[in-house]
């Protein structure tokens, strides 16, 4: 009996010994693992106040300021940041922070928005609308350009989305509501996913706007113009190209910046601007996008039929509230002599940029906007082990 007292001891003992062991094992991994997330979490906090002061240093000179930090004491750990970007944007920024074996970083976009309201801003009082066939999109839902034409990510940018089309007057507004029914209802959209048509004041003062394109144009072009074969600006300089007449963009052209067009405007074939076209056209004027031509940014038609000043008020005596002549019937037979020809027909596709329309208002005040957009491209940590 004395032998199993012992024997039966021994193995209490041993079987206490085994659970603290294991008791002493969990409460260490627990803070370790408590360690672990801590040190997480405060490496996380030093990357998002290093990121925000980039962020900052940014925004007070966006042309300009590119700030690279190297590694540096912040609150026992360490941070750095570094930016980068051409002065019309977008600004690519990345902000790493340090606590113990802990490591965070943040990957994030600061771009700067355009003020224009809409993809296509038509500032006339006369409109023939045609839209033919079913494969033509005019979308407001921000999309970065891609080198893909068949593989568009349709709402890949930064920005919220905006109008499909935007017109000043209710008859206006009204022809290009007529054909967007059945298949074409959803081709023009932006806020709304089926007949984005929005009348209203237009807000930004377009006189002041072309005034500023022809002060600062790189290329200027006389009489009617067909473009084939050619390159206009770059990615990090969009240029401003003015044609004093008639410009089609046909086969291999390829554009960044602001295209004015002083009298009627076609895009076809596989030709791609990026950025904005201005027409400015007084009596019939046509604009038409055809075939695969490819738009990443925006449109802005300017016709002058009877008195504007592109301010809003057609000069009709009209207040937008009801019928003003042009009715809603896109035929054209009861519009008056010297009105606007409105066409998308093909594959032609129209996508407001933020991207393109950003580098832009470098260049152009008037299309800068007070509003900024931070996008979080990645959002990852790594604590230790």
């Amino acid at each position: 009996m004395g032998k199993a007292t012992i024997i039966f001891a021994a193995a209490a003992t041993m079987t206490l010994t085994t659970m603290l062991v294991g008791v002493q094992r969990s409460s260490f991994e627990a803070n370790r693992i408590t360690a672990n997330y801590e040190e997480e979490v405060l490496a996380r906090e030093i990357a998002t106040s290093a990121l925000s002061a980039a962020v900052s240093r940014v925004r007070r000179d966006y042309d300009n300021e590119r700030p690279a930090q190297d590694v540096t004491p912040y609150q026992q750990g360490t941070f750095e940041s570094f930016a980068s970007g051409a002065a019309a944007g977008p600004v690519d920024i990345t902000a790493t922070g340090k606590y113990g074996k802990a490591t965070y970083t943040i990957e994030t976009n600061l771009s700067r928005l355009s003020s224009l309201p809409s993809t296509v801003v038509i500032d006339s009082d006369t409109v023939d609308v045609s839209m033919t066939g079913d494969d033509f999109l005019i979308s407001g839902k921000d999309t970065r350009p891609t080198d893909e034409p068949d593989q568009i990510p349709e709402g890949s940018g930064w920005g919220t989305p905006v109008g499909g089309v935007w017109t000043r007057t209710n008859g206006v507004m009204k022809s290009f509501m007529a054909p967007l029914t059945g298949d074409l209802i959803d081709n023009v959209r932006g806020q709304e996913d089926q007949a984005n048509v929005i009348n209203a004041k237009i807000p930004i003062d377009l006189d002041v706007l072309y005034q500023e394109a022809l002060t600062v144009a790189d290329q200027t072009f006389d009489g009617d113009q067909v473009f084939s074969d050619m390159v206009f600006g770059s990615p990090s300089y969009p240029a401003v190209v003015v044609v004093h007449g008639s410009a089609t963009l046909a086969d291999n052209v390829e554009g960044y910046g602001l295209l004015i067009a002083e009298g009627n405007f076609t895009a076809r074939s596989n030709a791609r601007w990026n950025g904005l076209i201005l027409v400015n056209g007084e009596g019939d004027v046509y604009v038409s996008h055809e075939d695969e031509s490819l738009l990443f940014g925006g449109i802005v038609i300017r016709h002058k039929h009877g008195e504007f000043d592109g301010s809003g008020d057609d000069g009709s005596g009209d207040d937008g509230s009801g019928d003003d002549g042009s009715g809603g019937d896109d035929s054209g037979d009861d519009l008056p002599s010297g009105a606007l020809h409105f066409n998308m027909q093909d594959k032609a596709r129209i996508f407001y940029s933020t991207e393109t329309l950003g580098k832009l208002a470098a260049r152009l005040p008037s299309l800068k906007s007070v509003s900024w957009i931070v996008s979080h491209d990645q959002w990852s940590g790594k604590g230790s082990n």
